[in-house]
């Protein structure tokens, strides 16, 4: 026949749970009660990678998958996963935050530790294309006077302005005489991507005046001397006659 019989007792959630024996037929009357323990069950968080453009908003909230519920209980959640701090292009580990477990009516809490996954995983800060960003030379207009010139390069991303050799590199093409020329651009650190600028080198207008020695003879060799605007950079022709332009060299005369 059966001698005995089992009851348990607090023997489903995590705990201390109570098996006891009752004795029957010849043992009746007999019990023995011993204490067990239902150990928590692992509840594992593992975030999704994520990312965004420099300069942009984070996300509202970082993805992630979970494992380690049982019997289809469905759980509850607070809080939100965080990640390392910065803002600069880089990679950020993503790290368990205010995140946390919470109760539902299929799902006891009690019943779980939370363990964040031991897998870094990394939220990723890449470049800003800096062709997105509208590029304005100044000045937009530069006098020729034979000097290369190198206006600068004004860019505002996000109501910062830009900085040559930290945001950007720059290299000038056809900046020397007169007409439209170019400022090309290349991001580099927070930045990537190329992009331009173009800005007008202007034909400056001549107003030259030449004088000579005017005294008596002296027996000694006097030049012409020119004075005026657009002189730089520029070459000059001489000659014995208007319309008669032989050599760039500056003649000199000695006698009267």
């Amino acid at each position: 026949g059966t001698h005995f019989r089992v009851e348990y007792k607090n023997n489903v959630n995590a705990g201390t749970a109570t098996v006891t024996v009752i004795g029957l037929e010849n043992y009746d009357g007999t019990e023995t009660a011993v204490n067990y323990t239902i150990t928590k069950r692992d509840f594992t968080v593992t975030p999704n990678s994520g990312g965004k453009v420099y300069g942009t908003d984070d996300p509202t909230s970082l993805a992630y998958k979970y494992t380690g519920n049982v019997n289809n209980e469905i759980p509850g959640f607070s809080g939100s996963l965080s990640r390392e701090v910065g803002e600069d292009v880089g990679s950020y580990a993503i790290n368990l935050g205010t995140f946390k477990l919470a109760s539902t009516s299929t799902f006891n809490v009690n019943n779980y530790n939370l363990v964040f996954s031991s897998e870094v995983v990394y939220f990723t800060i890449t470049p800003k294309n800096i062709a997105e960003i509208a590029v304005t030379m100044n000045p937009s207009t530069v006098p020729f006077d034979g000097l290369a010139k190198e206006p600068d390069a004004v860019m505002v991303y996000n109501g910062n302005t830009l900085a040559k050799d930290r945001d950007f590199e720059i290299i000038y093409e056809n900046n020397t005489n007169a007409g439209q020329a170019t400022a090309k651009i290349t991001g580099k650190g927070n930045f990537t991507g190329t992009t331009e600028g173009k800005f007008t080198i202007s034909q400056t207008a001549l107003a030259i005046s030449a004088s000579g020695y005017s005294n008596q003879y002296d027996g000694k060799s006097h030049g012409i001397t020119l004075s005026g605007t657009g002189l730089e950079g520029a070459t000059v022709w001489y000659g014995s006659a208007e319309g008669v332009y032989e050599t760039t060299t500056a003649p000199t005369y000695k006698d009267a």
